[in-house]
């Protein structure tokens, strides 16, 4: 495909140069020293472009196979009664400490769904999402989940889910927010829509 294209913009930019001269004999038409320079521009990033391919291929392969593992980890669960509103409240995520005396912690986000129909009738949806609070990982989820009621008493029975955590739990080995928390709020949705 890229090489079809790149047939065509070369050609596009032979018609565009300015014609300098005919050959008659050879039958060419002799355009600028501009059409030569254009080529090796095109040429170069062309070349750069079969060059760099291979390694952005590697790297998108590379994203895949850590998203897809990374999913099938996570373990989605509802932490206590699960209600009708779903569209308003907690995801627990467990997460190692940058301060090394804290071990595990626990990272509570707070979101708000959104789902709306367009005239195609295609569903979209948006998610709020905000760190509400990051608490020792000893707490028992469901203590947490009854002082979280407390504090806002606009939600008295809130959605609450936890990604659980196991001894075998290996998503510390990945980036928190450029990796587990974006494949967290993903499932979240679905998890949400599907419950």
């Amino acid at each position: 495909m890229y090489l079809e294209k790149r047939k065509h913009i070369d050609t596009d930019m032979l018609k565009k140069a300015e014609m300098k001269a005919v050959d008659f004999e050879s039958r060419q038409i002799i355009r600028d020293d501009f059409t030569n320079m254009i080529n090796q521009n095109v040429q170069t990033i062309h070349d750069l472009f079969v060059w760099i391919l291979p390694f952005v291929q590697q790297k998108i392969a590379e994203g895949v196979a850590i998203h897809d593992f990374v999913e099938e980890q996570m373990v989605l669960s509802q932490i206590g009664i699960w209600p009708n509103y779903k569209k308003e409240g907690y995801l627990f995520l467990p997460s190692k400490s940058e301060e090394k005396d804290l071990g595990w912690i626990q990272n509570v986000f707070g979101y708000k769904f959104t789902i709306w129909k367009q005239e195609n009738t295609k569903l979209f949806s948006s998610l709020n999402f905000n760190l509400v609070c990051t608490e020792d990982f000893k707490i028992p989820p469901l203590s947490l989940k009854r002082r979280l009621i407390k504090e806002n008493p606009q939600l008295p029975v809130p959605a609450t889910v936890i990604l659980e955590k196991d001894e075998d739990y290996t998503l510390d080995a990945f980036s928190f927010e450029n990796t587990v928390l974006p494949i967290a709020k993903r499932q979240l949705i679905d998890f949400v829509l599907l419950n």
